[in-house]
């Protein structure tokens, strides 16, 4: 692999942990909100609406099959005492058969919300603290990976070159490998 590949690949493995460190931070942050604020963007239509919010520590996924009288976007954020814990909810209150994930906070499920004229809906919800731990992963692998190659190339492992990592307990004076001398005599391992 040339070096401008590796340099390549390198600023992109920071890149995404450097995102997904951000992902994982703004997903904390909504997570301590949810419990005191109803956040959510929502997509609609004519013929549907889709929206994503943050709502009693879980994001919730919903499709409604409620048209509105135009097409738009709206974002929203209303305190929970002014009684918006809307999504959740009426997710508990929606009337259809039996959800068929809930477990660990997630759920996934349809029915009919009683909000309105019956709207139709399909939802998944997801645990804020699943996102932080699916989020944060890459984040973490990197700077595990960071870290032990730092240290590797600080102390080398005993009986190794210094430069190339080739095993010098057979060479005492010069790596056989690449030609760099011994500084210290061979360590022992």
């Amino acid at each position: 692999m040339s070096r401008g590949v590796a340099r390549v690949i390198r600023v992109a493995v920071r890149a995404l942990a450097v995102l997904s460190l951000a992902v994982s931070a703004g997903t904390s942050w909504l997570w301590v909100r949810s419990q005191h604020r109803v956040d959510w963007v929502q997509r609609y239509t004519m013929r549907e609406s889709v929206s994503v919010a943050s709502d009693r520590a879980a994001i919730v996924f919903c499709r409604e099959d409620r048209g509105w009288n135009s097409d738009g976007w709206q974002l929203e954020s209303l305190p929970r005492s002014a009684g918006a814990s809307w999504t959740l909810d009426e997710i508990d209150r929606a009337i259809g058969p039996p959800e068929v994930v809930d477990r660990w906070g997630f759920r996934v499920g349809q029915g009919t919300f009683t909000l309105g004229n019956g709207i139709g809906a399909k939802w998944v919800i997801v645990p804020h603290w699943a996102v932080v731990l699916v989020s944060a992963a890459p984040a973490l692998g990197w700077a595990a990976l960071a870290i032990g190659r730092r240290r590797g190339q600080r102390h080398p492992p005993g009986g190794r070159c210094v430069n190339c990592g080739y095993d010098l307990r057979a060479s005492p004076a010069r790596c056989p490998e690449c030609g760099t001398a011994v500084q210290n005599g061979p360590a022992a391992s």
